[in-house]
């Protein structure tokens, strides 16, 4: 299973929380989380995780919990379009460590809280497979 670690840093700039995912094979010497059209960057080391989560959800969401929202989140920064949406499926979330029943049951929870958005995926092919995740970052 690969192991990731990830860092809490705090953006003086704009006032949010960063994670920093230390990963050996993400690793890059430029820090920037902004590139120069002022959008994040999709392949930096930095995404943007709402201070308000620990505030609000601290107590209502576990440990596990509270590392899939940060995974999501991650995601979200490397993986969505422009209108905040990523294509994710269950198998690829073990390698984050959640197995299948849990990523249901955490999926419900963050909906009904309404940290997340989901719709069925489809293929390049058409066929059916995977969620579309919309993740809610504005607290």
């Amino acid at each position: 299973m690969l192991k990731t670690e990830i860092v809490l840093q705090v953006e003086p700039t704009t006032n949010l929380m960063r994670f920093v995912d230390s990963s050996p094979n993400t690793q890059t010497n430029d820090t920037s989380p902004i590139t120069a059209r002022g959008k994040p960057s999709k392949y930096k080391n930095f995404f943007p995780m709402p201070h308000g989560f620990e505030e609000k959800f601290g107590k209502q969401f576990n440990t596990r919990e509270k590392y899939f929202y940060t995974t999501l989140c991650r995601l979200k920064n490397r993986l969505a379009n422009d209108s905040g949406w990523f294509w994710h499926t269950d198998v690829q979330f073990k390698q984050y460590g959640f197995n299948r029943s849990k990523l249901c049951e955490m999926r419900k929870k963050f909906i009904s809280a309404g940290l997340l958005e989901t719709k069925r995926g489809h293929t390049k092919s058409g066929a059916r497979g995977g969620t579309n995740y919309k993740v809610n970052t504005d607290l």
